[in-house]
């Protein structure tokens, strides 16, 4: 984010970027080059019921359908030596105990070496079960700096 030196001008940018993360209706996510998921908006908060120290790390594995678990973990390992986004479709566990159908997807954030730095990422939900996507371009790539 852009700052003209000035720490209130800076602080007021962050507050105002949480605050539209927060509010949008989209279920977002980050995590760490690691795979270790270090972020959940409100939003993906309220979905699952749940406070974020409940989900960070791997502990997300638990809102996952059992019979789905296994397949998501090894797609994200997999995405995480490859350096390619990371699209998936699993069930999440609703806060009234329902499972839903959502798509994943996650995008590594390089620095000016080709380093990741950050995964970011978004989730979805999906009407009837898994569909066909297509695979997003590897060479749209995020950059910082």
């Amino acid at each position: 984010m852009a700052s003209n030196g000035d720490g209130a001008a800076g602080r007021d940018q962050t507050s105002d970027l949480q605050l539209l993360v927060d509010s949008a209706p989209s279920l977002i996510h980050t995590s760490r080059p690691d795979g270790h998921l270090d972020f959940f908006n409100q939003t993906w908060l309220r979905y699952v019921g749940r406070s974020l120290e409940d989900l960070q790390g791997w502990r997300w594995t638990a809102f996952i359908h059992p019979e789905d678990v296994e397949g998501i973990v090894e797609k994200w390992r997999a995405s995480l030596a490859s350096g390619e986004p990371f699209v998936h479709e699993s069930r999440v566990l609703r806060a009234d105990g329902e499972f839903r159908w959502m798509l994943h997807h996650k995008v590594a954030v390089r620095d000016g070496h080709g380093q990741i730095v950050k995964w970011y990422g978004s989730s979805a939900l999906t009407k009837n079960g898994p569909a066909l996507f297509t695979k997003p371009d590897p060479a749209t790539r995020l950059r910082r700096g």
